[in-house]
């Protein structure tokens, strides 16, 4: 099975990606049949995959989005809550947090998406030191640096955090953890503020190690995007 992330190719039955553990699947509960992530409905007998667990959103999450709904369309605040069946007990709730969170933000346009969307951060960081999960939070600093970068100029840091310290965060972790996917996209956030620095042959140096690490799924939109950062840096 093909991973939707770095394009490895895993043997058939796995559930995680054996080179960054992205999930590969949903099991149909009907006829078996292992669906790519992100399916609502089984490919081969139209069973409703969401059904596989309860349909309301994980308390988690729940939680941490419900109170900042308030003014967003119906249509748009299910979306955000719409749980991922497919994911089990703590790392489940963390997981969904950090699957929808990006979107989440986006859409939160009228109350402050920046200052809302660094509190909801804080909340999952905090959320992900007391239950041990430790595979997103990188994406969660990543995803930090990323909103700090938004903030007026001597607003940028947050607990005491500026954007580039969560971006090398981000790298230290996911180099520990040995996550290559993760890993590129923390060096491209921190390649392209270096870029903006006018430090072009750090940002390129950085892209470049883990860009060569990947000798495939080159038509995956993480490494698209990171061949073209490295055009505009050379």
């Amino acid at each position: 099975m093909r991973c939707p992330s770095c394009g490895f190719e895993n043997p058939e039955g796995m559930k995680f990606c054996g080179k960054c553990a992205t999930p590969l699947g949903l099991r149909c509960p009907q006829c078996g049949f292992e669906n790519p992530v992100g399916f609502a409905f089984c490919g081969q007998c139209a069973t409703a995959l969401t059904d596989q667990t309860s349909t309301q959103p994980p308390q988690l999450f729940a939680r941490l989005l419900q109170p900042r709904l308030g003014h967003t369309p119906t249509h748009l605040a299910e979306k955000i809550l719409s749980s991922k069946a497919d994911l089990e007990g703590e790392r489940k709730q963390v997981t969904v947090l950090f699957a929808d969170l990006k979107g989440s933000l986006e859409l939160l346009a009228d109350r402050d998406p920046i200052e809302e969307g660094l509190n909801v951060l804080a909340e999952a960081l905090a959320t992900a030191h007391q239950s041990g999960e430790r595979y997103y939070k990188a994406e969660l600093y990543r995803l930090k640096g990323e909103l700090l970068l938004r903030m007026r100029e001597g607003e940028r840091e947050r607990g005491g955090e500026t954007a580039e310290e969560c971006f090398q965060q981000a790298l230290n972790i996911t180099r520990r953890q040995q996550a290559k996917s993760l890993e590129l996209r923390a060096a491209m956030s921190l390649s392209r503020l270096w870029q903006r620095q006018g430090k072009r042959a750090e940002a390129r140096q950085l892209l470049a190690e883990i860009y060569s690490w990947f000798t495939e799924g080159f038509d995956t939109a993480d490494l698209q995007e990171a061949k073209a950062l490295l055009e505009e840096l050379a």
